[in-house]
């Protein structure tokens, strides 16, 4: 089992309920207006949310195969943001979006 701290800092690198987006009416605003960049079969769409602390969601289309990959595709994406996340200024709500199936090494990358 991995630990939850950095080796550097010690900080908890979790991702605790407060930090997802979990409504879809929030999820749909963010996709809707919000401002998207791609990079290797992900894309990330970032809505400013002042006061609102950094929140993410994460979606996998159907497309991308059944609800195994996607739901692998899922916890993929949330390792990594979970890794990354304490370099991200807060202050946004961010929708991560799989277009292909990627490995941990890719996203980390993207």
């Amino acid at each position: 089992m991995t630990s939850t701290t950095t080796p550097t800092t010690g900080q908890r690198q979790t991702f605790a309920k407060n930090e997802r987006l979990r409504s879809s009416e929030r999820i749909s605003v963010v996709i809707t207006t919000g401002r998207r960049y791609r990079a290797d079969g992900l894309s990330l769409i970032v809505v400013p949310a002042p006061g609102a602390g950094l929140r993410a969601g994460f979606i996998v289309r159907r497309k991308l195969g059944g609800a195994v990959v996607r739901n692998l595709m899922k916890r993929r994406m949330r390792e990594s943001y979970r890794r990354i996340k304490s370099g991200v200024r807060p202050g946004a709500d961010l929708v991560f979006s799989a277009n292909a199936v990627a490995d941990y090494h890719s996203l980390s990358r993207a």
